[in-house]
């Protein structure tokens, strides 16, 4: 990601400069309304970053990964402290990663324009996504409540395949995770050495002995996430945890669904792609889909998958390729940095609204569909009424052709002029 383009990331979604200190070191981290803990550094991470500094337990390590690291703060609080460490940050959202690079450059573990170094790498992943081979001395997480029971049991059984000899865990929970996190380090080995319990969270330290750690041998697979099977109107699909829409069609979708055969006849299938951005657990290209197909029309192929969020571009992903059709995902930060050239732009764009309070969301949506459409493209916006007609009143350069509402939500198409 080039400095332009941080430059823009921060303008658009960060409205606060925090300063912190760990362990005698001072830092500063940039706060979003977009991502967890927008007003101050989290409580639980604090906890977490004390409890290690008290046990010293980072004292010698040589590799860390900080497992949803957010704005960055466990992973390079403990790289400023201890520069020789090898770190590697890792979020599903790509805003987090996005926002940890420039923490990273802000307190100078980077260079200006660096997006990773050979000792501080950043990935865009799941828990261990990509990660097979590699083994750490200390795995850092200040665990997500909401990423669901089973993908929290599968979190220790990877991190003590991804542990190296006399390695350490540390890890922070919301205190109604505390009971059901320790049974299941119990279960995959782990030992609690030292542990802080406050009204609201707890840390724990742990290690594995030597029998439990030759135990271990999973690698990252996403059977831990899916939730079950959802029968739509023309289409099935397997749902996760960790995403609305597991078991029954929220409004907006519901919305999309009754208003699509206006957007398929409007569709130039000889042009361009169809690009849809946040796909959710993938009900969009497959309501799309069923719709194309009952009209006997075709769909501009490829599919393209965009979304900041790992886990809903795998869900949709797998949905797709179950569906037997083409697709390609994209991984980033914000629609502003969608990319298209010629041959990827779309004749029809999709984008189910996800406002991050404070941005521009007028200027982003607008740029984004000017961006990413052929000249006789079209694009659809979906979300709820209040930003909707907020983007509506920014139209420059298209034409509505069809709006709608429906319990709260509404639905823009428009042409491009």
């Amino acid at each position: 990601m080039s400095n332009g383009s941080t430059s823009n990331l921060l303008r658009f979604y960060s409205h606060k400069e925090v300063a912190f200190r760990y362990n005698g070191c001072g830092l500063s981290f940039f706060l979003s309304h977009g991502l967890f803990s927008s007003y101050a550094i989290d409580a639980g991470t604090s906890l977490l970053l004390k409890l290690i500094a008290q046990h010293k337990i980072a004292e010698g390590k040589r590799s860390l990964i900080d497992i949803g690291c957010g704005a960055g703060v466990i992973g390079l609080s403990i790289k400023k402290r201890h520069p020789e460490i090898n770190a590697t940050l890792q979020d599903r959202d790509a805003l987090a990663v996005a926002f940890s690079q420039a923490a990273a450059r802000r307190n100078g573990l980077l260079p200006d324009g660096a997006e990773e170094s050979p000792d501080l790498r950043f990935a865009g992943a799941l828990a261990f996504e990509g990660q097979e081979g590699r083994t750490f001395d200390l795995i850092v997480s200040n665990w997500p409540a909401k990423a669901g029971i089973p993908v929290l049991k599968e979190f220790f059984f990877l991190a003590a395949a991804s542990l190296e000899k006399k390695g350490d865990l540390a890890m922070v929970v919301v205190r109604p995770l505390k009971e059901q996190a320790l049974a299941f380090a119990l279960e995959a080995g782990w030992e609690v050495q030292a542990s802080e319990t406050t009204a609201n969270h707890c840390a724990f330290l742990a290690s594995l002995s030597g029998e439990a750690q030759k135990q271990h041998s999973p690698t990252f697979s996403l059977s831990p996430y899916l939730r079950g099977i959802f029968k739509g109107k023309g289409y099935q699909m397997e749902s996760v945890y960790g995403l609305p829409g597991f078991d029954t069609l929220a409004f907006h979708h519901m919305l999309f669904a009754s208003e699509l055969a206006k957007v398929v006849e409007c569709l130039a299938p000889e042009q361009g792609t169809t690009l849809i951005r946040n796909p959710g657990q993938g009900h969009i290209p497959l309501i799309l889909a069923a719709e194309v197909n009952k009209q006997e029309r075709k769909l501009p192929l490829p599919i393209r998958l965009a979304s900041r969020d790992r886990l809903q571009l795998l869900i949709s992903s797998r949905n797709l390729q179950k569906a037997g059709i083409p697709h390609i995902i994209e991984h980033d930060a914000s629609p502003i940095l969608d990319t298209a050239n010629e041959e990827t732009k779309a004749s029809l764009a999709i984008m189910d609204i996800d406002y991050v309070p404070g941005s521009d969301i007028c200027k982003e949506t607008w740029l984004w569909a000017d961006q990413q459409l052929l000249p006789t493209g079209r694009v659809l916006f979906l979300g709820k009424s209040a930003l909707i007609g907020r983007i509506a009143d920014g139209a420059q350069g298209f034409s509505l052709i069809h709006t709608k509402k429906y319990k709260g939500y509404r639905l823009l198409l428009f042409s491009k002029n």
